[in-house]
């Protein structure tokens, strides 16, 4: 896949820059990904893997966003955790940094990106160190967003969008990933329906954007509370909270 671009029906705030930065990152002299372990069919493809790099903001300022991905590249080469002679390359497919996507390898590549879990996925990776240090900037959060939706035009399969964690032992990605789960499926209702658009883009029925809103989201968090996983128990919390508002209101009955 080398045509990488944002679809045309996602909200204009999420249309960032993209670059495509494969051709500017140091590779494994003795071997890349594709020749290490071949392409992936596509159809294989289900996934979205969430990430962050772990290098704090403050720690990497001093660097461009290329020459920054560049020693990621380096480092990874380097390392002997995953296999003696190094990684062949960049772990991840794209990389945001300072609002923009780079894409940093084809999508079919088999890149190192989750031990035990990297036929099905695509690395999603937001430069910065989330688990209690950074926090996730707008422009990098409209980039991630954007990056998703543009992965998933291009991948029909793709259905599922993971952290890190939850698919190895690790604190990765740091930020709310269940956030980010939320937000596209919003984001994607609001795209497959353009009549409703048109009246929400009304300033006169702005009330009913906010209706359409509270109800695509709790709609959301009944399914987690609903279904057995992960996020279940988080899920169940935050109906218990609607619940007691609603019971505020008078809305609901104790």
């Amino acid at each position: 896949m080398n045509t990488y671009q944002i679809p045309s029906n996602v909200p204009s705030n999420l249309k960032g820059q993209v670059f495509d930065a494969r051709k500017l990152l140091p590779t494994n002299p003795k071997y890349t990904w594709e020749s290490l372990k071949g392409l992936r069919d596509p159809k294989n493809l289900t996934t979205i893997a969430l990430h962050h790099d772990a290098i704090s903001k403050k720690s990497s300022a001093q660097y461009t966003d290329i020459a920054f991905a560049q020693r990621i590249a380096t480092s990874h080469i380097r390392s002997k955790k995953n296999i003696p002679g190094g990684d062949p390359g960049f772990p991840y497919h794209l990389w945001i940094r300072n609002g923009v996507i780079y894409v940093c390898n084809d999508l079919e590549a088999f890149t190192y990106g989750v031990s035990s879990n990297n036929s099905y996925t695509v690395h999603i990776c937001v430069s910065g160190n989330y688990a209690g240090v950074d926090t996730l900037e707008d422009r990098d959060r409209n980039a991630l967003y954007a990056a998703i939706l543009m992965v998933k035009s291009m991948v029909p399969t793709i259905t599922n969008i993971k952290a890190h964690r939850e698919l190895d032992a690790t604190s990765c990605p740091g930020y709310d990933v269940e956030k980010v789960r939320e937000d596209i499926q919003a984001i994607e209702t609001q795209a497959a329906t353009p009549e409703l658009n048109e009246e929400l883009d009304n300033t006169a029925n702005a009330t009913m954007a906010q209706i359409f809103a509270a109800y695509t989201r709790f709609n959301d968090v009944y399914k987690i509370a609903t279904n057995p996983g992960p996020n279940q128990a988080e899920g169940q919390r935050k109906c218990l909270q609607i619940a007691d508002m609603m019971v505020q209101s008078g809305i609901l009955k104790q």
